[in-house]
């Protein structure tokens, strides 16, 4: 294919060709670490003669078919921008020079999950049907087809993913035209290569992530990971990658033997007994899994673990990073000649170990083995021929009931939901004199509308009515914890320009609750006014409070990936979703007002696109999420502004009023910023998160055009606000 088809000169893959960018040796003048590595890789996507020769690409015709070299100059544009590059996550591309539909994928595992620091091959071919079928990904990083890498990661190199059609998941999930390379390459890093190994299993998606099965799965991964996507790619590059490999692993050595070593500490510490049962991942790895149990897994991640130290002592220097290495205990070294014949025995005894290995079972363990059934299949030959073996040797075996896997995990977990949850003690503090407090504000705004804050009303006076939620009451404990949660409000609800809080009580059932929230200065959600719904639960504060949007452009806006257009709320603190421990619910310290400025100030910002999964470290000015931004900023003017204006909750009504009429002109000055950019971004939107959540707004855009949108929109706003008084 002729290189015209994206400029006249083809770039040169500068990762490839140059050595790694050093540090000083001064001091003061000693770049980072990550902008060394982000120097060096600044090019993530590099083009290289030939690369049909190294790939599993096959020839389906003579030259690109009509449409297709615009769509893949597209693609390229979109992967040069978007690309991650960073010490704890990036992803590089390769493509053939003479024919773009030949790619390498090159995906470095990210920081803290068991695929950390890898370096995984994916062969890409594309179809002259692209984009209307999807690419062929297929994984190369197998170790010759030893090492089964995950539930969606097979040995014989096939990658199952919805989004590439090579698994049946929703139909939002599956390939469409619209779809593109980069979001293939990100779901793989992203949402294949995570902790949550076992769950990709079909039937397993509802295990925790620390149950044994998952354990074992993960430790597993770590011990390939360092055996074939670490030491294997730097032993036998693949051709034309070899100055990336290079390059990548001189620069972080030291960042992965730090991790490596947790990895040793972890798994030092580890009371798991892999020899208890068979394993999901004994499946696909029984070797490996066959080993963990006879050696038990620190022996085992510590061979290998020493095996890449020396690997990188060799070709970096010897580092200063010491790892937690297993070390031999119990054995002699023998002075004696070894005898070949007791060699043999030993070999046969090996093999018989794989094919047959022995089932420990605590209850029936003789108190002494004979040696000659101890389990010998992975001391290697060297100490089978050095070691003076214990006539009676112990074997080293302490079960471990706790850790044991619940055959009706699921069942159980479903039940939970109803037990009778015990009273959680209340240790939230009242407000009292003592505590600090802010000074009250001498801005107008706050003059108008801190006194209404917060509101006790009837329900005639509100409509508190949600179908989504019961009418029951909360109990004692939640009662009295409720009102100590209102004195607090009552002080601490922010009121001012940039950004405020407003709160209805039912005052005939204080588990009823209506939320106004104030977008923040300098973000999307500026000056809009966005209506919440909130129930406590009876059990309050055991369980978090269940919470609904209700500005949503009538069903037909999603706000961010947080906020669904159906009225859901996913946030970890009110436990939607699944994040941190520390970033749940917590009966003890956890509050409403926690919740109300997490929505504002963590939710409701600049990075909309970045609360989707995959997308957290993309920058504010990426172009996905600047589209995303738009939509937002629209739909703000729309429903969160004129909408409110035109039909206003009873019970918000006069700070609605009050809130706009105060604000007027910085609105009208913010609408027409947020008009001129949304006109400079990139058309037709072609993000696959950014179109499955707002496909009404981008038929919109996309049939009347941006401008004529926004200056409709703004042309109703003001003149709703010109007749405020």
């Amino acid at each position: 294919m002729d290189a015209e088809v994206i400029g006249s000169q083809n770039p040169e893959p500068i990762e490839a060709e140059s050595a790694p960018v050093e540090a000083s040796s001064s001091q003061q003048d000693t770049p980072s670490l990550e902008s060394v590595f982000k120097e060096n890789f600044k090019d993530r996507l590099f083009f290289l003669d030939n690369l049909k020769a190294v790939t599993s690409f096959t020839e389906q015709s003579q030259g690109i078919v009509d449409g297709l070299a615009t769509r893949l100059n597209k693609e390229i544009k979109v992967l040069t921008r978007g690309l991650p590059c960073e010490i704890a996550s990036s992803i590089f591309v390769a493509i053939d020079s003479n024919d773009f539909r030949c790619m390498e994928g090159i995906i470095a595992g990210s920081s803290g999950t068991p695929y950390a620091h890898g370096l995984y091959f994916f062969d890409i071919s594309i179809g002259n049907d692209y984009p209307s079928s999807p690419p062929l990904f297929t994984l190369k990083t197998t170790g010759s087809g030893q090492a089964y890498f995950g539930p969606n990661l097979y040995s014989s190199g096939y990658v199952c993913l919805s989004i590439i059609n090579t698994w049946s998941g929703d139909p939002e999930e599956m390939w469409t035209p619209n779809k593109n390379i980069l979001q293939v390459l990100l779901s793989i890093q992203g949402l294949v290569m995570d902790d949550h190994i076992l769950q990709k299993e079909p039937g397993w998606d509802c295990y925790d992530v620390n149950c044994v099965d998952s354990i074992i799965y993960q430790n597993a991964v770590k011990y390939l990971n360092i055996k074939y996507a670490m030491i294997e790619n730097m032993r036998n590059p693949t051709k034309g990658f070899e100055k990336l490999i290079e390059n990548y692993f001189r620069i972080k050595h030291d960042v992965i033997l730090k991790e490596v070593n947790e990895w040793l500490v972890k798994a030092k510490s580890e009371t798991i007994d892999y020899a208890s049962g068979e394993s999901m991942a004994s499946n696909y790895n029984p070797t490996l899994c066959q080993e963990m149990a006879f050696e038990g897994f620190y022996k085992v991640l510590s061979r290998v673990a020493k095996e890449l130290k020396e690997e990188f002592d060799n070709r970096y220097g010897v580092s200063d990073t010491q790892l937690d290495l297993w070390i031999e205990e119990n054995t002699q070294l023998a002075i004696e000649t070894p005898n070949t014949e007791e060699v043999q025995e030993n070999e046969i005894a090996i093999q018989d170990a794989y094919q047959n290995p022995p089932v420990l079972s605590p209850m029936l363990l003789p108190e002494t083995q004979p040696a000659d059934i101890i389990p010998l299949a992975f001391i290697s030959k060297e100490e089978q021929v050095s070691m003076e073996l214990v006539p009676e040797q112990q074997l080293d075996y302490v079960p471990s009931d706790d850790l044991k896997i619940l055959d009706n995990y699921a069942e159980e977990q479903v039940s939970e939901q109803f037990m009778q949850v015990e009273p959680v003690p209340v240790l939230f503090r009242e407000p009292s004199s003592s505590d600090p407090e802010a000074p009250e504000s001498t801005h107008i705004y706050f003059q108008e509308l801190g006194n209404l804050r917060l509101q006790f009303l009837e329900e005639s006076e509100a409509n508190f009515i949600n179908y989504m939620y019961d009418r029951e009451s909360i109990g004692d404990i939640g009662l009295a914890r409720i009102n100590k949660e209102i004195k607090a409000l009552t002080r601490s609800l922010p009121c001012e320009p940039s950004g405020s809080i407003f709160v209805a009580v039912n005052q005939s059932n204080l588990s009823m609750i209506n939320v106004l929230i104030s977008g923040t200065e300098d973000t999307p959600y500026d000056h809009g006014l966005f209506l919440f719904d909130l129930k406590l639960p009876q059990d309050y504060p055991s369980n978090p409070p269940q919470m609904n949007i209700k500005t949503t452009g009538y069903g037909t806006l999603r706000f961010n990936p947080n906020l669904y257009d159906s009225g859901y709320v996913c946030l970890s603190i009110i436990n939607t979703w699944e994040g941190d421990p520390e970033e749940k619910w917590n009966p003890t310290y956890s509050t409403l007002l926690q919740v109300f400025l997490s929505i504002q100030a963590l939710v409701m910002n600049n990075d909309v696109l970045q609360k989707e999964p995959g997308y957290e470290g993309y920058d504010s000015d990426y172009m996905d999420n600047l589209q995303y931004r738009a939509i937002v900023t629209y739909g703000n003017i729309k429903y969160a502004m004129t909408d409110m204006i035109r039909n206003p909750p009873a019970e918000f009504k006069d700070i609605i009023r009050k809130h706009f009429l105060l604000k007027k002109d910085k609105i009208l000055e913010t609408v027409e910023k947020w008009k001129q950019e949304a006109l400079k971004i990139e058309m037709p939107i072609v993000n696959d998160i950014v179109l499955a959540h707002n496909p009404t707004t981008i038929q919109e855009f996309s049939s009347t055009g941006i401008a004529e949108c926004f200056d409709r929109a703004i042309e109703e706003l003001k003149a709703e606000l010109i007749n405020l008084k």
